[in-house]
């Protein structure tokens, strides 16, 4: 499965940060012009293998930032 779906499912089935979104604003890498704030953004900024088995990728490390976009700022 991809990454960026796992990320995104868990943050839309986050019932405290929906709460705070008041079009449920979640986006991958770029926001779009959202006309609702605030908008959850979040990228992928590493992904790097960790555990080969057999010449095959079995593990990765993957880190990701998650960023808040408002209207004002705060």
């Amino acid at each position: 499965m991809d990454i960026r779906k796992i990320i995104y499912e868990k943050l839309s089935a986050d019932t405290d940060l929906i709460k705070l979104l008041p079009d449920k604003c979640i986006y991958t890498a770029v926001s779009e012009n959202a006309g609702t704030y605030p908008v959850v953004v979040f990228s992928i900024i590493d992904d790097v293998p960790s555990l080969y088995a057999d010449d095959l990728e079995i593990n990765s490390d993957i880190r990701f930032q998650l960023t808040i976009i408002t209207d004002d700022g705060e």
